[in-house]
């Protein structure tokens, strides 16, 4: 075989190497270790007060309120210490608050609602018949948003369920699991 032969068996099989490593793609990134290595997670926290207090009596077809307060924190992960709650946090985000009462015989009072300070969550508007959904957008992480909705009750004497939660859409949340908040009232 000749030297020049073999040169461009050589460079053939380098290029195809070459090909072979550019077109895999980028490589990804090692795995976050070592006590250097933080991660930075964004959480909404829900709670809910009533008018009346708990627990909840209301006359058929009379009206009571849930009070609602979303709080976004930041948590630091990794390193040498266990969770942290961290003021900072990653950038703003969406955040969805759904009010979701179980009977249909429910219904939000129009104009009966309030804003009550922190972070402004609007742009509440139809969920599903007859919840409600608003709509808040980048909320900051060390910040609330407090507002109070009034509904009527239903008719029918018994006990019932109302479930008011937040859906973060487009990220995952440090802790999924303060993301709703059921209170359960009588009609009678």
């Amino acid at each position: 075989m000749s030297r020049d032969s073999w040169l461009r068996r050589f460079l053939t099989a380098a290029l195809v190497l070459i090909g072979a490593v550019v077109s895999a793609g980028p490589a990804e990134a090692a795995p976050c270790t070592g006590p250097t290595c933080y991660r930075l997670w964004a959480d909404f926290t829900v709670t809910a007060s009533t008018a009346p207090s708990l627990p909840i009596l209301v006359a058929p077809g009379g009206t009571h309120s849930y009070t609602v307060r979303v709080t976004s924190t930041g948590w630091r992960t990794g390193g040498l210490t266990g969770p942290v709650e961290w003021p900072e946090g990653p950038a703003p985000r969406e955040v969805f608050v759904i009010w979701d009462p179980a009977s249909d015989d429910e219904f939000i009072v129009p104009r009966a609602g309030s804003f009550d300070g922190g972070w402004p969550i609007g742009s509440c508007g139809g969920y599903h018949w007859p919840g409600l959904a608003c709509y808040g957008n980048n909320m900051p992480v060390g910040s609330f948003s407090q507002f109070t909705y009034v509904w009527q009750a239903p008719r029918t004497p018994g006990t019932y369920t109302f479930t008011i939660q937040i859906d973060t859409p487009n990220f995952t949340e440090y802790n999924e699991n303060n993301n709703s908040v059921t209170l359960i009232y009588a009609v009678g």
